[in-house]
């Protein structure tokens, strides 16, 4: 099962935003990038339950906010953390929370 923020489809989409700005997407293909993230069947959590203990987190590590929203998530869940984000896997290392490898 796949979980995340609800934070993310909207992080996802400004992503996909700024290729649009840049000329390397166009409006249909960040639709169409949009309908395949919403239909990946992804258990979407309100960010807003998770700011309490992402604060604490936040505070602990010296981390961004919207970053500890995943990390609190994961951490709630007993989850699995997938992230490129160096400083953040440290993190999640560091209060325990298991880290997603491609190795695997």
């Amino acid at each position: 099962m796949l979980l995340a923020p609800d934070l993310m489809a909207v992080e996802a989409t400004n992503a996909w935003w700024k290729r649009l700005r840049r000329r390397e997407m166009d409006v249909a293909e960040v639709e169409r990038a949009v309908t395949h993230l919403l239909a990946m069947q992804i258990v979407w959590v309100a960010a807003a339950t998770l700011l309490r203990p992402a604060v604490r987190l936040a505070a602990e590590l010296g981390h961004p906010i919207y970053d500890c929203v995943y990390l609190a998530l994961a951490v709630s869940r007993s989850a699995v953390l997938a992230t490129a984000d160096e400083r953040l896997r440290t993190g999640a290392d560091r209060v325990g929370v298991r880290l997603w490898s491609a190795r695997r």
